[in-house]
C-alpha cells in the first residue's frame, strides 16, 4: 500500500485540496483523524484511547472501536452524525464496518501506528484505491512521528500566507460563537494569535527538517488557486500520479469565512486569496510580520520592509 499524507496548519484550505485529491481514482484521502496533537491543543485520538487502557485487553479494543462511532473524538473524520459534517465527502469512520474493523485490530500488534495504518487500508479497500492517506492526520509538530510510522510514504506539506490562516481562524470563530462577547474576547482572540504563530513556526521547522528529501513536497494554497493546472500537475509528478483534467474541476470553492458562503465562487477564483488584507485584525497582523518574518520569507510571501 501507498500513503500520502497531507500536512500543515489549520485553515489553510486542505479541504480543497482534498477533494483535488480524491479526484483521481486510484487515492483515498481520509478527513481530519487528529490522531496525534500536542495536548495544549485538544484530547486526540491517542489521549482518548489511552484512557480506555491497554490494547493487549481485547475488551478494551471492543471500547475503543464503539469510542469510533460515539462522535466524541475530535475530526472530520470521526463524524456520524450529517448534521455535524463538515466535508460532505466519503472518507468517515461510518463508511466502514465496527465489526470487520474490530477484528483487524485484534489481528495486529495492537500499536496506535497499527490502528492508524487499519483505518487507512480499510478505507482504501472499500473505495477500490490502491493510495491510502489522510489529510492532516497529525498536527505539524507530529510531522517526524508520521513518517517513522509510515516509512516511504509521501508528504504534502501544505501552507498559506499566515495572515490570511490567522485572519479566517478570527472569522470563523466569530461566525460560530453565539455570545456576541466571545467575538472580542481579548485572551480568546490572544489564543488564536498564539496558536497561529505557534503552528506556522512549526511548518517552517518541517520544511527546514524535509526540504530536501525526495518523499517531501511543499504546496502553496495560493499557487493552487493561481495556477491550478500547473501546480496539480506538479503534484501528480511527485505522487507519481497520471494527471486527470477532473482534478481542476472542483466543485468547491476557496473556503471564505469573510461573508455568507452560499454565495462563494466555486473553482479557483484568485480574488478570494485578498480578502483577508479586508478582514485582518491589525495588531495581529503587526504581530505576525513581526513573529514570523523568517517563515514568511521562506515560504515566498510578501511582507512590508
Amino acid at each position: 500500500m501507498e500513503y500520502i499524507f497531507v500536512v500543515g496548519c489549520a485553515k489553510t484550505g486542505s479541504k480543497l485540496i482534498r477533494q483535488i485529491l480524491m479526484t483521481h481514482p486510484d487515492v483515498d484521502i481520509l478527513a481530519e483523524l487528529h490522531f496525534l496533537v500536542p495536548r495544549w491543543i485538544k484530547k486526540d485520538f491517542v489521549h482518548h484511547a489511552r484512557e480506555i487502557g491497554p490494547l493487549a485487553v481485547d475488551r478494551n479494543v471492543r471500547a475503543l472501536v464503539d469510542l469510533m462511532y460515539s462522535n466524541r473524538l475530535a475530526g472530520s473524520f470521526w463524524r456520524t452524525d450529517p448534521g455535524r459534517r463538515i466535508e460532505e465527502s466519503p472518507g468517515r469512520i461510518d463508511d466502514l464496518d465496527p465489526e470487520r474493523l474490530q477484528q483487524a485490530i485484534l489481528r495486529s500488534d495492537r500499536s496506535y501506528r497499527a490502528v492508524m495504518q487499519i483505518l487507512l487500508e480499510e478505507h482504501a479497500a472499500r473505495t477500490g484505491r490502491r493510495v491510502a492517506g489522510a489529510k492532516f492526520p497529525v498536527n505539524i509538530a507530529h510531522t517526524p512521528t508520521l513518517i517513522g510510522w509510515f516509512p516511504g510514504c509521501r508528504v504534502v506539506h501544505l501552507v498559506r500566507d499566515p495572515r490570511a490562516i490567522y485572519t479566517s481562524m478570527v472569522k470563523m470563530s466569530e461566525k460560530r460563537s453565539r455570545v456576541a462577547l466571545l467575538r472580542s474576547e481579548k485572551p480568546a482572540q490572544a489564543a488564536r494569535l498564539y496558536y497561529a504563530v505557534q503552528q506556522y513556526r512549526h511548518s517552517g521547522r518541517v520544511h527546514a527538517a524535509y526540504a530536501k528529501e525526495p518523499f517531501y513536497h511543499l504546496l502553496r494554497f495560493e499557487d493552487v488557486i493561481r495556477e491550478p493546472e500547473t501546480t496539480i500537475r506538479a503534484l501528480c509528478d511527485f505522487l507519481e500520479l497520471e494527471f486527470r483534467p477532473a482534478m481542476c474541476e472542483p466543485q468547491m470553492g476557496v473556503g471564505s469565512n469573510y461573508g455568507d458562503s452560499s454565495k462563494a465562487q466555486r473553482g479557483f477564483d484568485a480574488r478570494t486569496l485578498e480578502r483577508w488584507k479586508e478582514h485582518i485584525p491589525r495588531a495581529g497582523r503587526a504581530i505576525i510580520e513581526s513573529l514570523l518574518k523568517k517563515e514568511i520569507a521562506t515560504f515566498g510571501y510578501r511582507a512590508p520592509a
